[in-house]
């Protein structure tokens, strides 16, 4: 069976098993998405959308809060997506696979960790 693993911001690799939660920050992380580890109470960052709607000026700095807020929502959601799609092709594959998110392109990127490979199934940008 193949390992599943998600690789944060800080560029570390965590197993998939360990993650307890998938949640977006609060206060002023609101545009940030974390992973809470089982048995590890510190916080891994695993995306921040902070640029993103950097150069919204239309938008006032309620809007933009909300505008990133929405969108670590939605990444959270496809994160999910990701993780299972993830799962399924390192067990056919049998080979180890990471989940990392690519900024650029606004999805998620599964990565063959044996070939380092573009094997990928990105979620459309919404």
């Amino acid at each position: 069976m193949g390992a599943v693993w998600l690789e944060t911001l800080a560029g570390n690799l965590i197993a998939s098993e360990q993650i307890q939660k998938i949640h977006v920050g609060t206060r002023n992380d609101t545009r940030r998405l974390f992973v809470n580890l089982v048995g590890n109470p510190m916080r891994e960052e695993v995306a921040d959308f902070a640029t993103r709607f950097q150069h919204a000026e239309k938008l006032g700095p309620d809007a933009l809060k909300r505008a990133q807020e929405s969108e670590a929502k939605a990444a959270r959601a496809e994160l999910v997506v990701a993780l299972d799609d993830a799962r399924r092709i390192a067990d056919t594959l049998n080979a180890p696979h990471a989940v990392s998110y690519d900024h650029g392109a606004g999805r998620w990127r599964i990565t063959n960790l044996v070939k380092n490979a573009g094997v990928t199934r990105a979620a459309d940008e919404g």
